[in-house]
């Protein structure tokens, strides 16, 4: 009986471990491991200009987000050259001072000269249908695509209230989105006391990188 026992301790183990490996995984593939596998392009760079991109719906004019247009200093993903992305988040976009971290994928449909109507997300998540024929790549999903970067490692300390630290390195700005908080624990987070009431913490770029982009 005995041995029974300790067989069925070492299956109830051995299923345990099974399940949590499993549930690690699922958890990495609902974030942004599957993101970063579907892109055509992952960079850091800068926003050179942005269009509006507007639409009239039985006379109401809905914002629909932006073209982009990156300047890339680096690439994982999809090479250095400048590229035009549509956006649809203006919650991301804070300046054109910051630098970004941008996930896109390519638009199946991007031929100016073939216009093709499909259905697009606006204001408040408000669908639509309109010409996407213009839009090279899309950076459009509940996930958040591009991530603002900010950099502690300057001459003036900046302490972070929880530890009364000063801050280092690099760090991507989180928003306000469900998909945020299935982040792996082996990336490092702190929550932020800002102006943006959009934005609530920040994670190591270090760590993001060494997760998904490595």
């Amino acid at each position: 009986m005995m041995k029974i026992n300790y067989l069925l301790l070492l299956l109830i183990s051995a299923i345990g471990v099974t399940s949590y490996a499993g549930a690690q995984s699922q958890s990495r593939e609902k974030t942004f491991q599957l993101l970063t596998n579907r892109s055509q392009k992952i960079v850091r760079g800068y926003i050179n200009s942005r269009t509006p991109i507007s639409f009239e719906d039985e006379g109401i004019a809905l914002h629909c987000g932006y073209v982009l247009e990156i300047n890339v200093n680096k690439s994982w993903k999809g090479g250095e050259d400048s590229f035009k992305v549509f956006s649809p988040h203006s919650d991301v976009l804070l300046g054109d001072n910051y630098e970004y971290v941008i996930f896109a994928r390519q638009n199946a449909y991007f031929n100016p000269s073939k216009p093709k109507v499909d259905f697009l997300n606006c204001d408040n998540l408000n669908s639509t249908r309109m010409d996407i024929s213009n839009f090279e790549y899309f950076a459009t999903s509940l996930k958040q695509q591009i991530f603002p970067l900010v950099n502690y490692d300057g001459p003036t300390n900046i302490i972070d209230e929880d530890t009364n630290m000063a801050k280092k390195g690099e760090w991507m700005l989180l928003v306000n989105r469900l998909s945020n908080d299935h982040l792996p624990f082996s990336i490092e987070r702190r929550r932020l006391n800002i102006d943006n009431d959009k934005i609530l913490e920040e994670m190591s770029l270090k760590d993001f990188i060494r997760e998904f982009l490595s």
